[in-house]
């Protein structure tokens, strides 16, 4: 929050499995990120600047007993994504199979109109 008070743009990156941690901070502008690369929140290489991985400050010994743990749950963790993956591709696919039916009978414009409609007045109304 100070960075952004301060006007300096700030991406933040939070954990996919606890939204309330906070897993990588990237000030673009100032080609400074500070970050933990520990799976399953691994930074992908790309990243250039001044690069501060506080995975280097964890005190393994303090978190042995979890690590233990988390082979298990990063192993249900890749499991469940590959899953989940294959369960979109196969919602996308029958999705084009549902188009293909009606699409004589929809008006997708239309309904890309109304969409667009009720976005702005949600809109409107938290303004």
């Amino acid at each position: 929050d100070t960075a952004r008070i301060a006007g300096i743009f700030t991406e933040v990156y939070h954990c996919c499995l606890d939204p309330e941690q906070i897993e990588h901070v990237i000030f673009p502008e100032l080609g400074v990120g500070v970050f933990t690369s520990r799976e399953p929140h691994l930074l992908h290489a790309g990243l250039s600047g001044k690069l501060v991985d506080l995975s280097k400050c964890i005190v393994e010994h303090r978190v042995k007993t979890a690590l233990a743990d988390q082979a298990e749950v990063l192993r249900l963790y890749r499991e469940s994504m590959i899953r989940a993956i294959g369960m979109l591709s196969r919602a996308r696919e029958m999705q084009g199979g549902l188009q293909s039916i009606y699409k004589d009978a929809m008006d997708f414009s239309g309904v890309d109109g109304e969409v667009h409609r009720i976005m702005r007045e949600i809109l409107a109304r938290i303004e």
